[in-house]
């Protein structure tokens, strides 16, 4: 984000880019944990999405991490390539990019042997977005997402993944996208980084 104004920076940014240097400092001995389990591995995601976050674009972001076996493997922050018209929209799109990645993971930890028993669960906090990944023909509102966005609802309709219900407090992605207060950052953050 801070990137963006690195052409034309003022005081407010400099600020930014302090508070950030100031966060990899007293993160510095942060690190994620892998542990051997005898266990099999199992694959699950979070995405959310910002409503209209970019405030000059009015673009969502989207943002997702996955896990395997409770450490992270795969994250990304992205913002949408079009304005989303709706919450349930933005979240929609998000779920169809968690989707995507959902769909190669599994396939990568086949290819290693490794295959997934079941669908992934994706944490989803939208029932908006859930519902429509499930039965499209009641959201007459969504008629106009494109095709590429639909995505993750072929996936929950041939089994691949189930957008799974989460309270928006245990929303692990949400550390990608959303400025949260120290507290909720820490709560997250302690989910997916070890000190």
């Amino acid at each position: 984000m801070l990137a963006k104004y690195a052409n034309n920076p003022d005081k407010q940014h400099l600020d930014a880019a302090k508070s950030i240097i100031k966060y990899l400092k007293g993160t510095k001995n942060a690190f994620i944990e892998y542990r051997a389990s005898s266990e099999p591995l199992i694959l699950e995601g979070y995405c959310d999405s910002d409503y209209a976050g970019d405030l000059m674009s009015q673009k969502s972001t989207s943002g997702y991490t996955f896990m395997l076996n409770g450490a992270p493997i795969s994250w990304s922050y992205k913002r949408q390539g079009c304005v989303a018209t709706l919450s349930t929209e933005a979240e929609y799109m998000a779920a169809s990019h968690a989707a995507k990645e959902a769909v190669w993971l599994c396939c990568l930890m086949s290819e290693l042997g490794y295959p997934q028993k079941g669908p992934t669960i994706i944490h989803e906090d939208s029932t908006g977005c859930i519902g429509m990944s499930k039965n499209p023909i009641h959201h007459s509102t969504m008629k106009h997402i494109a095709v590429h966005q639909h995505f993750v609802r072929e996936r929950v309709e041939r089994g691949d993944v189930i957008l799974q219900k989460i309270t928006s407090q245990l929303q692990v992605a949400n550390v990608f996208i959303k400025a949260l207060d120290k507290v909720k950052f820490v709560f997250h953050w302690d989910k997916l980084i070890r000190l």
